[in-house]
């Protein structure tokens, strides 16, 4: 069994079991509070609780009720509950990624960032040189846009592209490829070159 999480997932595979705890001094198990999670985001509005563990919560979802939560990006937000008081403790995005399992050989397992700079660059090269373009992607649409807006479009989407892969990169232990700007702190000594103190370079 793999350690248990002392938090929110931030990311989580359908159709595996999620399993996490809290330990909130504020609102102990063992005086009568639980906790309530509310998923929103997909076509489906979903709801788990927690038990007592102590005076800790134990929030344990099955993987049979997981496996029905479509892939895609939520909102998980979290409250502590006693009676009629109500208070929210978590509020952050989840992931939800595909289960590979059930799911069909051909299923499409691209980003929404990749489908939006293959559909770009696809409109790119069937409009070049036209002022005139128009595509859509799901609930996404872009219209009318000269070659220098889809430039920029695309040049936008291969940068959230390129964070996937360093966040990907980063999770199995691997260089990133992000570039660290460096800075220098010159202390001011006193020798009258007009430094500030604590004055930051950039290069």
């Amino acid at each position: 069994m793999s350690e248990v999480l002392w938090r929110e997932p931030i990311e989580f595979v359908a159709g595996d079991t999620l399993a996490f705890n809290r330990r909130l001094a504020d609102y102990p198990a063992d005086q009568g509070w639980s906790l309530l999670y509310e998923l929103r985001g997909g076509t489906q509005a979903v709801s788990f609780t927690s038990t007592a563990s102590g005076s800790d919560h134990a929030c344990v979802v099955s993987a049979a009720t997981t496996s029905t939560w479509a892939p895609g990006s939520y909102v998980l937000e979290g409250y502590a509950v006693n009676g009629d008081q109500r208070f929210t403790i978590y509020y952050g995005a989840l992931a939800i990624r595909l289960n590979l399992q059930t799911a069909p050989g051909n299923a499409p397992i691209q980003t929404f960032a990749q489908q939006m700079l293959a559909q770009i660059e696809q409109t790119m090269r069937a409009k070049a040189g036209d002022d005139l373009a128009a595509s859509q992607l799901g609930d996404t649409r872009f219209q009318y846009l000269t070659p220098e807006q889809l430039r920029i479009e695309h040049g936008y989407w291969k940068g959230v592209r390129r964070q996937e892969i360093a966040k990907e990169r980063a999770k199995a232990g691997l260089p990133t490829g992000n570039k660290i700007r460096t800075t220098i702190n010159v202390v001011n000594s006193g020798t009258g070159y007009g430094v500030m103190p604590y004055q930051t370079f950039p290069f």
